[in-house]
């Protein structure tokens, strides 16, 4: 029940990104994910600073291989996400990013030895017939490239989830929150390098930049990555799926991007498969064992 209630929350949070992101007027996918990386890692940091006080340095050091792993491949989602929000619709990279559930249920059986349950994969297929719905006019007046990467960047999530996962569960560690951090220093190290070191930006972009790590992708992730402690693989992701029903909403009720029939009718499919999850999941929690 607490995993849900974190998922939703992150949900929310999340979902954000694309009325922030389009604030932004000049700065290139690069120098956005460097300064929104940079404000992401500042505020984690400070948070495990006042969290640990002075055991910080063994919270970092205790990810082992599962917490770098994860690292890497959340940076490279972030230039995912950046690279197909700016290239094409913000609900067309949601609708891709949806597809990370798929990605996670296939690598958490192999990796994890996590049993996708026949609920999780009800709840899959249900999703993936609202994701075409809202895909099938959706992609068709987006631009290749921003398709590719929201696609790419739903295969590095679902590494990401994999990795935490294991961390948080298998490996025997307890705090995979340190990941947000670190994955912000790779993805603004990466960025800055295939800059040239070009990151300066105007004010009013550097401003919704900070405002994009700090308040959206920060705590966000934060709130992710606490989740899955609680929440198998497949169903951690497929929860991660309210991200993309409210992204279109902030859309339409902040910038006056109103949403189509198709999104309107594929979100609301989407809706039941996570609220079904969700209750679910609670119900098993509440059944107890073997329930």
């Amino acid at each position: 029940m607490r995993g849900v209630l974190i998922m939703a929350l992150a949900g929310i949070v999340l979902s954000t990104g694309g009325p922030i992101i389009r604030q932004v007027e000049e700065a290139s996918g690069f120098q956005i994910v460097f300064w929104r990386s940079i404000a992401q890692s500042v505020l984690i940091f400070l948070i495990l600073m006042v969290r640990e006080r002075g055991g910080i340095t063994k919270v970092f050091l205790g990810l082992g291989w599962p917490g770098i792993s994860g690292s890497l491949f959340l940076s490279l989602a972030f230039f995912g996400y950046i690279f197909s929000i700016t290239s094409t619709t913000v609900a067309n990279t949601l609708f891709l990013i949806s597809t990370t559930p798929f990605f996670a249920a296939i690598l958490a059986w192999p990796i994890l030895r996590e049993k996708v349950s026949k609920p999780t994969w009800i709840a899959i297929m249900t999703a993936s017939i609202g994701v075409m719905i809202m895909v099938s006019q959706g992609l068709s007046t987006g631009r290749l490239f921003g398709n590719v990467m929201g696609l790419f960047c739903a295969l590095a999530t679902a590494l990401y989830i994999i990795s935490v996962r294991y961390g948080s569960v298998r490996s025997g560690s307890t705090d995979m929150v340190p990941v947000v951090c670190v994955s912000g220093l790779i993805a603004a190290l990466i960025a800055v390098i295939i800059e040239g070191g070009n990151i300066w930006i105007s004010t009013n972009d550097l401003f919704w930049c900070v405002v994009a790590g700090a308040v959206q992708n920060g705590p966000g992730f934060m709130l992710f990555t606490m989740g899955s402690r609680y929440v198998p693989a497949a169903e951690l992701s497929l929860l991660g799926l309210i991200e993309v029903i409210i992204g279109p909403i902030w859309m339409w009720l902040l910038l006056s991007e109103i949403p189509d029939t198709y999104t309107l009718a594929g979100g609301g499919v989407v809706l039941v498969a996570v609220s079904g999850l969700a209750f679910w999941s609670l119900y098993r929690f509440g059944s107890g064992p073997g329930k």
